[in-house]
């Protein structure tokens, strides 16, 4: 192999190996905390909450909003279309009123209030 090549492929496996880590450090695993320990600080954070889905709207576009409540405080969830119909594609149930959910997702602020914005594959059924 030419000295060339060999060093072009050195530089993309380097790019490559630092792109998945930035993915990783963005999309990876969290640990659960509270929903109380949520706030301002954490918009554009990925986080790891579990609690109860409640005042479940399914809207005619396909999105779902709710609140998730674990007794320590609350958050709004947005759960855009294409995420949902991915939940309904690999067999997940129907979200519901008072269904436990552990979602892992970014929080962001959307008219002064905080939201949940869950990853593609960060509702899983408790």
């Amino acid at each position: 192999m030419k000295e060339s090549s060999l060093n072009r492929f050195c530089l993309l496996g380097a790019v490559i190996g630092i792109l998945l880590l930035y993915v990783y450090s963005f999309f990876g695993l969290q640990n659960e905390i509270m929903i109380g320990e949520i706030d301002s600080s954490m918009v554009g954070s990925a986080v790891n909450v579990s609690g109860k889905a409640v005042g479940v709207y399914f809207h005619k576009d396909g999105h779902v909003f709710f609140t998730l409540d674990d007794g320590t405080g609350e958050i709004k969830v947005v759960l855009w279309k294409d995420v949902a119909m991915q939940m309904e594609l690999t067999g997940s149930k129907r979200i519901r009123n008072n269904r436990t959910l552990n979602i892992e997702g970014r929080v962001e602020k959307y008219k002064g209030e905080l939201e949940l914005i869950p990853s593609a594959r960060g509702v899983k059924f408790v």
